[in-house]
């Protein structure tokens, strides 16, 4: 039995030792003339895609293979001399790259010169489409690390921010910044994957590892299909601005860009032309900087380009694009390293956040003949695998292409420390006590009660913000709400519970409803619903915010909100069945009873509109206080389809994340009424289908679309609230976003038991008009114009135009709008305001 031990000890030590042999490193350091390290070096092995970069510190780690022992390695840099440094069985090689000579022509000067660089580009036009779908499919296995450094954080003095916020959260705030430890990461992340491309836009990733500082549980959003950015294409999408950029050899190119020839340099045999691009106009989504076309056959060689702010973009300063591209087999080039810097700055009125965000990706081990099994390229672009967050730090050490620098090394050491910690249930515990303490802001702020260790916690709503609220039917109301969350972050399943009591002061009613909601999963997202009280609703559910209606009650003395009583009962279910394919289903029985405003309704304010008088809770007849309907009890059964054409999704372990479509969404309803259960009065049937899209146009902006369409099938016995009613505002504070919504149309006007159809656009012009005027342009407003349509068979035809304008300090959107064929009392012209931004929603 020893001996065979022996064996198999022998055994495993030749594997070792052939492994050993068959892949080893070699390392480094690349610095400039005067001996200063340089970073983001392409460092290849000559005539293959093995290749890495050099890290913020100027070292490199390589891998090698047996075969590349006699071989030749690379370093390239743009605007450096191309080294190149035979391996010779060493481990250990530094470089040391000098600063290239660019050869210039003698060029004859006339009033008909041209700068040669334009009949580069030209050249370099007629070959885009060429190079775009050269190589019809590859894979190849990429390496991204991203980081992101503190460069700025704090109050700036007196700000709007610091004035509307407590003191003592101020106070919070200026130490945070005072403590922030500026060129701090922020946040690192590593990742590695398999990408596969198909001509001419198929694509798949697969990542086998990834890793994120501090949060050995999560998944890193790197993404070679997100850093593929490739100048072949007219177009170039960032995400980051809301028009597309445009490439430097696009067709139309000529009317963006003039074009600087600054000289050429010998790459081996290859010559090598560096062109200065440079746009025409500040206001166009253009680029900046060094285009590098190889000579004769006019490929990018490499890219030096930037994008401002000031072109288009949100948040980011400056985005810097630096691009190496390599030979591979059949002649093609293709991406090797990228690099992207962008200085980030975000501003919340006045309190400052400044970022510099440092993404590297190397490409290597290009194949580009794969063998993709049929149906490999579906919906699912990303997939993340079981235990590709588990790796430990020698797998990483052994495997990363691109050596941490000191700082991430530091990074990593300290926020894995810092992770053990504050997962512990001591650590848990001390944050518990803190942040369950009650302050005096969550008097009108709300209150919640934390059990980290647990996963749950309770909040309760505020009696001030929120919870006091006025109407003429009920008077003054206090509606205070408690919720309990509880969640459990391995099946990501998550269980809500909410109550909420309601006392109208001069109805001297006492409402009350619950509900409990259970998610199983994130994968197909199933989750089960109940709930049931009595409460009080709007004809049109939650149509009408109430705060806002609360405003306008008592400062102008219009209430439009309309309420009936409805004591309920309510069961559903809702799952994505098929990707992109979600149902929801639920049955609802109640007790309806119609509602008349109170009496007398209590004095209000009434400063900016004094002749006004409160109309009743009759919305079909404003000037009676005759009741809308007699008593009666609604079986009700509800389903809705939502299908997301073209639906791509990135798949984790225990996760489904859908990526927003490209296509149409189409969206379907049907409600019955059904009689004779439980008394149940109604009996009618109803159907709608709705189809809604948004549509990139280029430089030209973005077009979005909505068009719906219903029909009672069935009408034997409905009451109002089953009626069909449209999404408007009357109050000149817009509380939803979207754009299925009429701006003028008065509530209740235009209700149907019949047929109807409506129709939505608006175009968003994304500083295609705005930019180009030069004072405007430095206040990244944004031009919207937007038309609306309504048929009903009582009413005819209606008709809103308006034209708008977003960004207004970057969250607010105003809106002046007019209508055509209005109904007797609706306005003919009006403003509407509302919150538009990524950080505010109503």
């Amino acid at each position: 039995m020893f001996y065979l031990y022996k064996i198999y000890f022998l055994f495993f030590m030749l594997v070792f030792s052939f492994s050993s042999l068959t892949a080893q490193d070699i390392s480094g350091m690349v610095t400039d003339e005067a001996g200063e390290p340089m970073p983001f070096v392409s460092v290849y092995i000559k005539n293959t895609t093995r290749g890495t970069s050099t890290n913020e510190d100027g070292k490199y780690n390589l891998k090698i293979q047996e075969k590349d022992r006699g071989g030749i390695i690379v370093f390239r840099f743009i605007g450096y001399k191309t080294l190149e440094v035979p391996i010779q069985n060493r481990t250990s090689i530094d470089a040391q790259m000098q600063s290239e000579t660019t050869t210039l022509r003698e060029i004859v000067v006339s009033n008909k010169y041209e700068d040669p660089a334009y009949d580069m580009i030209r050249e370099a036009q007629k070959r885009r489409k060429k190079y775009l779908n050269e190589v019809e499919e590859f894979s190849c296995e990429t390496y991204i690390k991203g980081t992101h450094k503190l460069t700025k954080l704090g109050l700036e003095d007196k700000s709007a921010f610091s004035l509307m916020i407590p003191k003592e959260d101020r106070e919070e705030l200026d130490s945070i910044g005072s403590l922030g430890n500026i060129d701090e990461i922020v946040y690192l992340s590593e990742s590695m994957s398999t990408y596969y491309f198909q001509a001419p836009s198929r694509e798949k990733e697969i990542m086998h590892s990834s890793r994120v500082s501090g949060d050995s549980r999560g998944f890193s959003w790197n993404s070679a299909r997100v850093f593929n950015f490739n100048f072949y294409k007219p177009n170039v999408s960032f995400g980051l601005s809301a028009r597309d950029f445009i490439s430097p050899i696009a067709p139309t190119a000529f009317a963006h860009y003039d074009y600087k020839w600054r000289g050429s340099y010998k790459e081996d045999s290859l010559e090598v032309h560096k062109i200065e691009v440079i746009p025409k106009r500040r206001s166009t989504p253009l680029f900046h900087g060094m285009l590098y076309l190889q000579d004769g056959s006019w490929r990018i060689h490499a890219t030096e380009l930037y994008a401002l702010r000031e072109s288009g973009m949100d948040f980011v300063d400056t985005l810097f694009i630096d691009q190496v591209y390599v030979p591979v087999e059949g002649g093609a080039w293709l991406r090797s390293t990228q690099h992207l810097r962008a200085p980030i700055t975000i501003d919340l009125m006045g309190f400052k956040v400044g970022l510099e965000a440092n993404f590297i990706g190397i490409f290597s081990d290009f194949d580009l003949s794969p063998d993709f099994e049929r149906g490999f390229f579906g919906r699912e672009k990303m997939r993340i695998l079981e235990g590709s967050n588990e790796r430990d730090s020698s797998y990483w050490q052994g495997r990363r292409p691109v050596p941490l620098s000191v700082n991430e090394f530091k990074d990593y050491k300290v926020k894995d420390s810092v992770y053990q910690v504050v997962n512990s249930d001591a650590y848990k515990d001390s944050v518990q006590q803190y942040r369950n303490k009650f302050r005096f802001r969550n008097v009108y702020g709300g209150y919640t009660y934390h059990n980290l260790k647990g996963n749950y916690k309770f909040k309760f709503g505020s009696l001030l913000a929120g919870g006091v609220q006025f109407n003429t039917v009920e008077g003054w109301i206090l509606q205070p709400s408690v919720g309990f969350t509880k969640e459990n972050p391995d099946k990501y399943s998550k269980t809500e519970i909410d109550a909420t009591a309601r006392y109208g002061f001069s109805s001297n009613s006492l409402y009350s409803k619950g509900g409990i909601q259970h998610r199983f999963n994130s994968t197909n997202r199933l989750t089960i619903a109940a709930g049931g009280g009595r409460f009080v609703r709007q004809f049109n559910p939650d149509a009408i915010d109430e705060f806002l209606n609360s405003y306008s009650a008592v400062f102008y003395r219009q209430s439009f909100v309309k309420l009936y009583e409805s004591q309920y009962g309510m069961l559903g279910v809702g799952a994505e069945l098929l990707n992109g394919v979600y149902i929801k289903t639920n049955a609802k029985f109640e007790r309806r009873l119609a509602l008349q405003n109170a009496e007398p309704i209590p004095p209000v304010l009434n400063w900016f509109n004094r002749d006004a008088e409160f109309t009743s809770n009759n919305p079909l007849q404003p000037e009676s206080d005759e009741l809308l309907f007699d008593p009666h009890h609604a079986l009700t059964w509800e389903t809705d389809i939502e299908i997301r054409f073209g639906q791509q999704y990135r798949r984790e372990p225990r996760r489904k994340i859908n990526y927003p479509t490209r296509y149409p969404i189409l969206k379907m309803r049907y409600l019955k009424g059904i009689e004779g259960i439980a008394q149940s009065a109604t009996n009618f049937d109803f159907a709608s289908a709705s189809l809604s899209h948004d549509i990139s146009l280029g430089l030209l902006g973005r077009l979005y679309y909505a068009g719906e369409s219903g029909l009672f099938l069935n009408r034997n016995s409905l009451f109002f609230p089953d009626f069909h009613h449209f999404q408007t505002t009357e109050i000149s504070v817009v509380s939803r976003q979207g754009t299925q919504q009429f701006m003028l149309l008065p509530y209740y006007s235009h209700s149907t038991s019949d047929y109807y159809g409506e129709f939505h656009v608006e175009h968003h012009f994304n500083g295609f008009i705005l930019n180009s005027l030069p004072l405007v342009r430095k206040l990244n407003w944004q031009l919207i114009a937007s038309g609306r349509y309504l048929h009903t068979a009582e009413q005819g035809d209606y008709f809103e135009w308006g034209v708008g304008l977003k960004n207004i300090f970057r969250f607010l959107r105003v809106d002046f709008v007019g209508s055509v064929n209005a109904p007797v009392g609706a306005s003919r012209f009006g403003f509407r305001l509302r919150l538009d931004s990524p950080f505010v929603n109503f």
